[in-house]
């Protein structure tokens, strides 16, 4: 199958909500300083590589199932780093922490996909049996589950050695396999208190300790991925070395 992309305030205790949400809508250069100005504009440049990259890949076919699962990974860090940035610039700081917690997931699971094989089977065989239960009617469900025994067919017409093992996974699974289990431990457990709304997200008592970071963690995980488009598709990524020295310890250590 053919790659086919167009890719392209602080909350004060005693504050009311609304007041809150007004802090968090008001222009970019009120609320940012020099070095969260400097790290957006390291994320769009790292974005708009990513988007030169996916569009690279227009009409080429991928040369394995793994780097092609790597492509749509990538575009999902592309659209979540669009969003975060349009939504940062504009002074939306505290939507856009929402959109922290996606990027990183979609690093987790690629990175992955790429260092263990099988891991991509494992990955589409625990989306499969959690659809599965939304689908009450027999024959929707027979039918759901012919559609796996097709892609399992086809995965093993290609690569009859491929390791087919119906065993689900969970996003700790993923880090494991990539090797990133500090960044799940710590950063990423952090952003999923946004995601959950939480209470200490919600009421803004965990900004003061990520405000710093949540630009930078998305540009590394746009460099991140642009790093394994670079190793593992036809995809056109330049040097990539100068941005490496550009990012702050993140709060996983690293």
């Amino acid at each position: 199958m053919p790659f086919g992309y167009c890719a392209a305030a602080r909350a004060q205790k005693n504050e009311e909500p609304a007041m809150i949400e007004k802090r968090g809508q008001v222009p970019e250069n009120d609320i940012h300083g020099k070095e969260e100005l400097a790290a957006l504009a390291l994320l769009r440049n790292l974005q708009g590589l990513l988007a030169a990259a996916l569009d690279s890949l227009g009409g080429q076919r991928p040369p394995t199932a793994e780097a092609h699962y790597l492509s749509w990974a990538a575009v999902s860090v592309n659209r979540a780093a669009e969003g975060y940035l349009w939504l940062r610039q504009s002074g939306r700081t505290n939507a856009s922490k929402l959109l922290v917690r996606p990027p990183i997931e979609a690093v987790l699971n690629a990175t992955a996909v790429q260092n263990e094989r099988g891991f991509l089977h494992k990955l589409a065989y625990t989306e499969f049996k959690r659809e599965l239960k939304l689908l009450g009617d027999p024959e929707n469900r027979a039918a759901a589950e012919e559609n796996f025994n097709q892609f399992e067919r086809l995965i093993l017409s290609k690569e009859p050695d491929y390791p087919l093992k119906r065993q689900t996974v969970t996003i700790k699974d993923a880090a494991k396999a990539a090797a990133m289990e500090d960044l799940y431990q710590t950063t990423y457990a952090i952003y999923c208190k946004y995601a959950h709304g939480a209470l200490r997200a919600a009421t803004g008592d965990l900004d003061p300790a990520t405000d710093q970071f949540d630009t930078h963690i998305v540009a590394w995980c746009v460099l991140t991925i642009l790093d394994q488009l670079k190793r593992h598709t036809p995809a056109v990524v330049p040097d990539l070395e100068p941005f490496h020295h550009r990012f702050p310890s993140l709060p996983n250590g690293k």
